[in-house]
């Protein structure tokens, strides 16, 4: 599968045997959602920036149903909840910018097989 590494200047695998997930593809328009952590920090508050910019650009737009933007703080199981109603609210797509990774394995597997 085509993926970041198709850039390899934007993007160095983790492991020479990193894989992308593959699915089958779904028609739009697509539900999209960003959990985020807290905005205490200028990058992270250009990361939202950016991402509601690239959504409301008319070409992607039109391709989005929905496009939200949550963040929790420094509360990390509010964060995972956040995902969980995300899956559970069937979005197609989630963005996560994890306070803790570590903590995070669970949900994202449930996310992946959702």
């Amino acid at each position: 599968v085509k993926g970041p590494s198709a850039e390899p200047d934007c993007f160095a695998p983790w492991a020479a045997d990193t894989q992308f997930f593959k699915f089958p593809k779904k028609d739009g328009p697509y539900r999209i959602a960003l959990a985020n952590g807290y905005i205490a920090n200028t990058w992270r508050i250009q990361m939202i920036q950016t991402a509601k910019a690239y959504a409301a650009q008319p070409d992607v737009a039109k391709k989005l149903k929905e496009f939200k933007v949550v963040s929790t703080g420094e509360d990390v199981p509010a964060q995972i909840s956040a995902i969980n109603n995300f899956i559970d609210s069937g979005f197609d797509a989630i963005v996560v910018n994890a306070q803790n990774p570590t903590a995070f394995g669970p949900v994202i597997k449930r996310a992946k097989e959702a």
